[in-house]
């Protein structure tokens, strides 16, 4: 640091201990190293399987077959969804299955919008099974939308499977990539038994792992090394440069469904199909759809009726009160039901009880109110 001492002429000439070049070593500076060849190679392969452009992470999207009210059976690919709480199908997939449903509308929550009134149909006790029809569950409740939002490079593919080596075994356990079958169904937590995990197989923490649900094997995560990342999720989509996004995260966004019922529908039902006989008024009954499935409730109407008969039994007047009251409904309004509907078994047989009240300013006038 003397006066006049410059580099050329200084004899002490100084090189890094970590790259023999002409600076100090507290000014090195480790630059990043290129991607490697192997990591070229790999990625080339996998994005040749799948469309670099079309995003390169993968879900649980696995083929089911789908079967509702009838004897027909659809294969489709389906989306196991544990950030949405509740389950959809297509509409075209409800063509396919022949279903008839019911008309709803639903309050649409996700990280794109809010509370979005959706009209659609709702659908009940949908049956799902695995490819080998092995094991089998029931959807409690399903609603139709135009589309599922995934990507095709969402599903699984055992070729890419075999490029990493902790998912090798899990390849032969996936199907064939069928490109012409549509992801026609969306299963949420409604259905948990379906969403559950029954086993995992983890690599390192930024690799992708694969995941064993009871309808079959679906892989999570990236599966290539590539820069660019496109995150998928319920009709949103998100893109940008890993650089700036830890590779082991991933961003979810919830979706949640409420039905709002509509008081339209049951005033229709009643308007359409009011009639008037003898001055009477005959209503059908508001349900929201003719395909019922009630409960037979014989037992409890067995029940009740025991209690009824001990209070007639303790209050003679009640008896002859009640007696009257009912003759009259039996002789002027009742209609009896034919034998041999009485011990059907498709949902349409339910027993209503009833029970006689008094009015505390007319204690000499019984009620009988049916309790439905």
């Amino acid at each position: 640091m003397s006066k006049g001492h410059s580099a050329k002429s200084c004899k002490n000439v100084a090189s890094c201990r970590k790259c023999n070049k002409g600076h100090l070593t507290c000014f090195h500076v480790d630059n990043k190293p290129e991607q490697t060849e192997s990591n070229q190679s790999f990625c080339s392969e996998v994005c040749s399987i799948v469309d670099q452009h079309d995003g390169v992470d993968q879900s649980m999207v696995i083929p089911v077959w789908v079967k509702g009210n009838t004897s027909k059976e659809v294969l489709c690919y389906c989306l196991l969804d544990g950030q949405s709480n509740t389950s959809f199908i297509t509409g075209e997939l409800q063509q396919q299955l022949g279903l008839k449903g019911v008309d709803t509308q639903i309050s649409l929550f996700t990280m794109s919008s809010r509370n979005d009134l959706i009209r659609c149909k709702v659908f009940k006790n949908i049956q799902v099974s695995s490819y080998d029809h092995k094991d089998i569950i029931s959807v409690p409740r399903a609603y139709t939308r135009d589309e599922i939002p995934v990507k095709r490079s969402q599903i699984p593919k055992s070729e890419v499977r075999k490029k990493w080596k902790h998912l090798a075994d899990v390849a032969k356990h996936l199907m064939p990539y069928m490109p012409d079958l549509p992801v026609s169904m969306l299963i949420g937590s409604n259905a948990p038994n379906a969403i559950r995990p029954r086993d995992i197989i983890a690599g390192l923490e930024t690799e992708p792992y694969a995941q064993r649900s009871i309808l079959g094997w679906g892989v999570v995560g990236k599966v290539c090394h590539g820069d660019n990342d496109c995150y998928v999720s319920h009709r949103m989509l998100a893109c940008g440069a890993t650089s700036k996004v830890d590779p082991g995260e991933k961003f979810v966004f919830s979706t949640k469904v409420k039905e709002v019922l509509l008081p339209n529908q049951g005033l229709k039902i009643l308007s359409d199909g009011i009639t008037k006989k003898d001055g009477h008024y005959k209503l059908p009954l508001p349900l929201r759809s003719q395909q019922i499935n009630l409960p037979n409730n014989l037992p409890l109407a067995q029940k009740r009726l025991g209690q009824l008969k001990k209070r007639m039994l303790r209050d003679q007047k009640y008896k002859n009160d009640y007696y009257k009251f009912m003759s009259d409904i039996i002789e002027n309004y009742a209609e009896r039901v034919p034998d041999d509907e009485v011990s059907l078994s498709n949902g349409s047989v339910n027993y209503v009880l009833h029970l006689g009240v008094y009015h505390p300013k007319k204690p000499d006038k019984i009620r009988v109110v049916f309790d439905c």
